[in-house]
């Protein structure tokens, strides 16, 4: 189908589509036996299975034992509502506090964003930190018993308990609730010069022509605005801003204004997910506005490896039995979960060698879809033109939009 003036909004992450899913080459990683343990009771939490979750317990199985991600099976159970399986879970002692290493949630922040109301009262009864945002949304929601609960929790900020006031506006009851709310006292915030290193750099916004550069000198980072000039070029303007430790993981705070402008509060939160730096989002007077980073990727740092993981030869592993063969309907595979156990994926290929490849097909063009497999069958979407065949790589390559409004097909 042709389609004029549509081009791909970034490049598609392939220049050949490889199906990687043939003969095992070298089998699953073996796994010791607290890790295959932690991963049947992840299972058996995302299968709503109390009984299971009750053997494995007796068994031994470690109660917080994480996946690749950092993920336990109380994320899981809070994620899917599973109210009975996080009781037990958190009778085994299984910490609430726990974030994951990717979005960095924990099971009281996934319950709250998949509409998990009961787990959330559960969890807030139990002490789990992060109330704030359980404070924010029972303010504006006016659910009372939820409001009630994150108060006599008590694990929130300053700033969560005077959003929670502003949200609920006019609503006296919850209004009464959070009359003599106290917050928790700012902790003062250490940051390693390490960790401010990935935050320092060029952010952009195409949009409203603006951003700012980050600089670190040695353990304190500095802000400074960037505005468009003429001929398309960007500058410095303004003066330097510094940016304080905000309790809250790379989040900071910094007075806006001068030249003539009244002092303004403002946040800096630098977001992304698994350790990457995705976006910078300055928070001041009500609005929150975000910024990319300028001329890169749509990272700054890739994610990092989880520092708990054994190291395994996979030479010296034996094959895993294989299973059915199983759709893979979207990105990451079912569910989203990313988990592909006994399909007979490889774990080494050599595309020119042709190793761990079972056949391969031309694919012109770019895109910004997953491929889906089903069947025998392999999905993809990708616009091609003849103006741009250029080859990039997804998330940690170049995914610049394609300045090409010639005639493109789908």
């Amino acid at each position: 189908m042709n389609r004029p003036g549509r081009p791909a909004a970034q490049p598609f992450a392939a220049a050949l589509l490889v199906l990687l899913f043939g003969a095992p080459v070298g089998g699953a990683l073996p796994q010791a036996p607290d890790a295959e343990a932690g991963e049947r009771l992840r299972r058996a939490a995302q299968e709503g299975d109390p009984d299971a979750i009750a053997d494995l317990l007796a068994a031994g199985a470690p109660v917080d034992a994480p996946n690749r991600y950092g993920a336990t099976a109380l994320f899981f159970a809070a994620d899917r509502g599973q109210v009975e399986i996080v009781e037990l879970l958190l009778a085994a002692g299984a910490d609430p506090d726990r974030e994951d290493r990717f979005y960095r949630m924990t099971a009281l922040s996934r319950a709250q964003a998949s509409d998990r109301r009961e787990v959330v009262l559960l969890l807030l009864r139990r002490g789990a930190a992060g109330a704030g945002g359980a404070l924010r949304r029972a303010a504006g929601q006016g659910d009372l018993e939820v409001l009630a609960a994150a108060v006599a929790n008590g694990r929130f900020d300053e700033e969560a308990l005077r959003d929670a006031r502003e949200a609920a506006a006019g609503n006296g009851p919850a209004l009464r609730l959070l009359e003599d709310a106290a917050a928790l006292p700012a902790a003062p915030a250490e940051v390693a010069e390490a960790d401010l290193e990935p935050l320092a750099g060029r952010y952009w916004r195409e949009a409203a022509g603006e951003g700012y550069e980050v600089t670190r000198r040695g353990a304190a980072l500095f802000a400074r605005r960037r505005e468009a000039a003429e001929g398309g070029e960007r500058r410095t303007a303004g003066p330097s801003i510094a940016l304080a430790p905000g309790g809250a993981a790379r989040t900071f705070t910094a007075s806006l204004g001068g030249g003539g402008e009244a002092p303004e509060a403002a946040r800096f939160v630098f977001a992304g997910r698994g350790g990457m730096v995705e976006r910078l989002v300055v928070e001041r007077g009500g609005e929150a506005v975000a910024y990319d980073p300028e001329g890169e990727a749509e990272s700054r740092e890739p994610a990092r490896p989880a520092e708990d993981a054994a190291p395994v030869d996979p030479a010296g592993a034996d094959p895993a039995p294989l299973g059915p063969p199983r759709p893979w309907p979207q990105f990451r595979g079912p569910e989203g979960s990313g988990v592909a156990d006994g399909q007979g994926a490889p774990v080494r290929w050599d595309a020119p060698a042709g190793q761990g490849i079972l056949w391969e097909a031309p694919l012109p063009g770019l895109g910004v879809s997953s491929p889906i497999i089903w069947g025998d069958r392999v999905f993809a979407l990708s616009a091609a033109s003849a103006a741009d065949r250029e080859f990039r790589i997804g998330l940690y390559g170049d995914v610049a939009p394609v300045d090409d409004a010639s005639e493109h097909d789908y």
